[in-house]
């Protein structure tokens, strides 16, 4: 069967170029198999003047979708938590990015974890978000120790609020990491003193 070309011409070429990051090769022709039920990526190259074309073999439905990039890892990934129940996590943020979505799952969802939606500049910019640390009898257990977590981040170059839900996210990018093991380390016994003589048989026990 004989091959033609299908020139898309897109509506917003500079709009669907940012959303891409930049990366005209994002920008990518799908049609729609009837057999599978599902769209299948069409051989597109770059066209003139805010246009992509694709080889094509018959008439059928096509779409244009944008390929928003996703986020790299860089730490931690696969490895024990360096800043122990604080780690930071860091990612590199794609062209473009104005949104990020975050999620920490610890493992078999046994406990507390972490759910951000982040549309600060700033923030964004920054690729990384700092877990804080517990303040032991205080509160802010985000992290238990001895735990495996799942971390992922995904981003959005829309320039309008985003839901969790709306399709302008980049595929998920996920890490993982374990926090160490309980310890007693840094217990210290302050009353009554080692070898000291108490007045009674239900002495306070205390400690740091």
């Amino acid at each position: 069967m004989c091959s033609s070309d299908l020139t898309v011409r897109l509506t917003a070429p500079a709009e669907d170029l940012r959303r891409a990051g930049g990366d005209v090769n994002r920008i990518v022709v799908m049609r729609f198999n009837s057999g599978s039920r599902s769209w299948v990526d069409v051989p597109t190259r770059p066209g003139l003047l805010g246009a992509v074309n694709a080889s094509i073999s018959g008439p059928g439905v096509f779409a244009v979708a944008v390929q928003v990039p996703v986020p790299g890892i860089t730490g931690p990934n696969n490895s024990d938590a360096s800043g122990g129940l604080a780690p930071k996590l860091q990612w590199t943020v794609p062209t473009g990015a104005q949104w990020y979505h975050l999620q920490v799952i610890p493992f078999n969802q046994d406990g507390p974890g972490i759910d951000l939606l982040v549309g600060d500049p700033d923030q964004v910019a920054a690729g990384s978000y700092q877990i804080a640390a517990p303040r032991i009898g205080g509160g802010n257990y985000v992290l238990l120790p001895g735990m495996s977590y799942v971390w992922r981040i995904r981003s959005s170059p829309s320039p309008a609020a985003v839901g969790i839900t709306d399709p302008v996210w980049s595929d998920w990018a996920s890490g993982s990491f374990r926090t160490p093991a309980p310890s007693s380390r840094g217990i210290t016994a302050t009353a009554p003193a080692e070898g000291s003589a108490v007045a009674n048989l239900t002495p306070a026990l205390t400690w740091n």
